[in-house]
């Protein structure tokens, strides 16, 4: 009788020593205690969370990235395209001396995303294995050059930095055009001629 009377004891003392736990059926120790922080204040152990404009700006350049399958439709224009429309693309890309934004035909402003499309259509188009042009070979080539220029965030720098000295320099031929066009007006209405 009396173990018995040690053994409820010792249960009353491990009780009064932990109350806030209790064993559930199983042997699962159950709180029974205040709650604890509320579910949105509670943080898992490790380093902060980014903020979510961070997290938003990287999914935006994974999107981005060339991984994954071809567009859906890049593959059925490229079934339906014929031998002369194939042809033609292959003309137009060694034609082209506006660069790589007229290789890929995209605007300069063009995103990452907008570039691979292109490049994928293109591609299924000037490819030698699916074009018959005896030049398919090398307007491949050309194309494949102008979408690693414009992905290349150093070639993307540059090429940027020439169509702004472009841009100047056209406004800069303009304004002079139209102040030498200014000034032979006012020597006409003066009466005299100006040389050229």
């Amino acid at each position: 009788a009396q173990a018995g009377e040690e053994d409820a004891g010792a249960r009353s003392t491990l009780a009064e020593a932990k109350p806030e736990l209790e064993p559930k059926r199983g042997g699962a120790t159950a709180f029974i205690g205040p709650a604890g922080p509320p579910q949105e204040r509670r943080r898992a152990a490790g380093p902060a969370r980014p903020p979510q404009e961070y997290l938003d700006a990287v999914r935006e350049e994974e999107d981005e990235v060339e991984a994954g399958p071809m567009p859906k439709a890049a593959l059925v224009e490229a079934r339906n395209a014929t031998q002369g429309d194939r042809a033609e693309q292959v003309e137009r890309i060694l034609a082209c001396k506006g660069g790589a934004f007229d290789v890929l035909d995209v605007e300069p402003e063009a995103a990452a995303a907008a570039i691979k499309r292109n490049f994928w259509k293109l591609s299924l188009l000037v490819h030698p294995d699916k074009c018959d042009h005896p030049q398919a070979k090398d307007a491949f080539a050309v194309l494949s050059k102008a979408k690693d220029q414009l992905v290349d965030p150093e070639e993307r720098k540059k090429m940027d930095a020439q169509l702004e000295d472009d841009r100047l320099w056209e406004m800069a031929e303009a304004e002079a055009l139209r102040m030498a066009q200014a000034a032979q007006f006012a020597a006409m209405q003066q009466g005299k001629t100006l040389k050229e």
